[in-house]
């Protein structure tokens, strides 16, 4: 399941990078060209595996993130 999730403006840079080593490995900015601090501060992951829930819910409780949510699906015709 693909998830983006939000940094709080509070966390630091060294609070991001374990956020991402850790339980978003492999995560990308969402607006990787965009340089306002509330669109760099968002990314995207996949969360695929067994333990896709588990992994959500860990993110979600990470003090340096402000929300974790499954990317909605497309409907591209």
């Amino acid at each position: 399941m693909k998830v983006r999730f939000k940094f709080h403006a509070r966390a630091s840079d060294g609070e991001r990078r374990h956020v991402i080593d850790t339980l978003a490995a492999g995560a990308e900015r969402l607006f990787p060209d965009d340089d306002d601090p509330e669109l760099a501060s968002m990314y995207v992951t996949d969360l695929s595996g067994e333990d896709a829930a588990g992994a959500l819910s860990a993110l979600r409780r990470a003090e340096a993130i402000e929300f974790a949510e499954p990317e909605p699906p497309r409907h591209l015709p």
